[in-house]
């Protein structure tokens, strides 16, 4: 009969120990899909930056190249395009800038909001920002 007991309490601590191991497990398994979420969030984010660099740094081209033709005198209508550039470039990196700051806000406020309506809200303010 001891040996009987002790096989049944050997086999429930096992049980346990295997229910707290799965649990664990799986708690693992959700931080690391949730890693993963991050860094692919992570990478978008960062490829966006090199994008907005990328943009601010022909855009510092740009005004070097009206610098130098200013310094040589030249005619307002060579000097124009290259002025509606550099506007051109900063409004669409402030407009992006923007984005992603009301997005980030929007995400936080929103955590536990209905997926359609903030579609529909994310919508409406790519259609907002459109018209900046």
């Amino acid at each position: 009969m001891k040996a009987n007991r002790r096989r049944r309490k050997r086999k429930r601590r096992l049980g346990e120990a295997a229910r707290i191991a799965s649990v664990a497990l799986k708690k693992r398994e959700r931080e690391k899909a949730s890693e993963l979420s991050e860094n692919n969030d992570n990478a978008e984010l960062n490829e966006r930056r090199r994008a907005l660099v990328r943009r601010l740094a022909r855009a510092s081209g740009h005004l070097t190249a009206i610098k130098k033709m200013v310094e040589e005198n030249r005619p307002f209508e060579t000097v124009a395009p290259q002025l509606a550039a550099v506007k051109s470039a900063l409004a669409s990196v402030e407009k992006i800038l923007l984005q992603e700051a009301i997005e980030r806000r929007v995400d936080e406020a929103v955590d536990g909001l209905d997926s359609e309506a903030l579609a529909a809200f994310r919508t409406n303010l790519e259609k907002l920002l459109k018209n900046i």
